[in-house]
């Protein structure tokens, strides 16, 4: 027989199987879970400090909620070698600029926000571009790739769509991306790259209402993104995950595997079809852009909704089977029933990506800056005589 023990990182619980008949447990395996107990906690301190290239890293994000607080040179130490570990490079605290924005911290996670002046360092053989040292590390060698993470929170969708985008298709420094957003800056519609507005949308409604259409890049469903929404995006190179298949499908359900961890406290979590669903309601839709660089995955989290806003959608003529012709808010559900706040999530979805990645940080403003190649995006804002045109069409 087996018994369920949890281990729980700060909010976060891990579930592992272990032997219920304790007699069996030798004094090695008992030292062993204390080891790892102890490993965990600090893990979960490490977080606090920024993840970047030290000895400069960008300064933390602080949120409002929970300022950071200084750790003490002990738990500094054990922060440290935790860290080292779980592959988070952390770097020193920068203090906030006179006059400047002052550094906060999402969650316990650093990642930067517009303005401070710190710039990135560039390490021994490694090249700077934009001030972002180049350093993609491909997987499979035993080295873990570097994910440089970027908060966009406030950022418009439209302009991170054009962000992701570039670092997609013309990123100077070729590097792997996490950007996040958990702060929409306005409500917007957002359609997969062939989506029809007569198909998808109560048009006249969405003219009424002012809100704003975009055609992605990306393929995918209709989405009404806004401050209940909580976007993330990873964007990977070519071989920098072994062994995956890189199409859609095989993305997606490696995706599933990503988040468990970070899932662990929301029973029925699992991919159905193209969407994130616990049990059989949706929680988070997703889509994908694959070039011969490399790929993208973005999915818009569910932390709560707006019933009249997701009522200017139309009941789309295909539909994942799951759905059984259920309205739109029939089928949703909210991810802040599982999560004390936004923070508590995306320290979840951190600690996730830093057992498959090594984490750094980069400054908003830094990514803004880098000398991308011109391209012509595929990302556009629909206008109100192009939607009406394509509705009478």
């Amino acid at each position: 027989m087996a018994g369920r023990q949890a281990l729980r990182i700060g909010k976060i619980s891990t579930v592992h199987r272990i032997p219920v008949v304790a007699a069996c447990l030798s004094e090695k395996v008992v030292a062993t879970s204390r080891s790892f107990l102890s490993s965990a906690h600090s893990l979960r301190d490490s977080l606090g400090d920024s993840l970047g290239d030290s000895p400069a890293s960008p300064p933390s994000l602080a949120s409002p909620e929970s300022p950071a607080s200084p750790p003490s040179p002990a738990s500094a130490g054990a922060s440290a070698a935790a860290a080292a570990a779980a592959g988070v490079r952390a770097g020193p605290t920068v203090k906030a600029p006179v006059g400047g924005d002052r550094p906060r911290t999402i969650g316990g996670i650093g990642a930067p926000v517009r303005g401070g002046g710190a710039r990135a360092v560039v390490r021994s053989g490694e090249q700077a571009v934009g001030g972002i040292s180049a350093r993609a590390v491909a997987g499979g060698g035993g080295a873990r790739a570097v994910v440089r993470v970027v908060r966009a929170d406030g950022m418009g969708v439209e302009a991170q769509l054009r962000l992701e985008e570039k670092l997609l298709r013309s990123d100077p420094t070729g590097s792997n991306w996490f950007v996040f957003n958990a702060d929409v800056a306005a409500p917007t519609i957002v359609m997969g790259i062939s989506g029809k507005p007569h198909e998808l949308l109560h048009t006249e409604a969405v003219l009424d209402a002012r809100v704003p259409v975009v055609r992605r890049f990306s393929g995918g469903g209709t989405v009404v993104l806004d401050g209940g929404s909580v976007l993330t995006s990873l964007i990977c190179r070519r071989g920098v995950v072994p062994n995956l298949p890189e199409y859609p499908r095989p993305i997606m359900e490696w995706t599933e595997g990503l988040l468990q961890p970070a899932m662990a406290n929301v029973p029925g979590f699992a991919l159905r079809d193209n969407d994130y669903v616990v049990g059989d309601l949706k929680v988070g839709g997703n889509a994908q852009s694959i070039t011969g660089s490399g790929w993208l995955h973005h999915t818009s989290f569910l932390w709560d909704y707006c019933p009249a806003r997701m009522r200017l959608l139309q009941q789309p003529s295909r539909a994942p089977e799951y759905r059984q012709g259920r309205s739109h808010e029939q089928f949703i559900t909210k991810l802040r029933e599982f999560y004390s706040s936004k923070d508590d999530f995306l320290r979840s979805v951190m600690v996730a990506l830093a057992l498959r990645f090594d984490l750094r940080a980069t400054a908003l403003h830094q990514v803004e800056a880098l000398p991308f190649q011109p391209w012509k995006s595929s990302v556009a804002v629909l206008s109100s005589d192009e939607l009406t045109m394509l509705t009478k069409a």
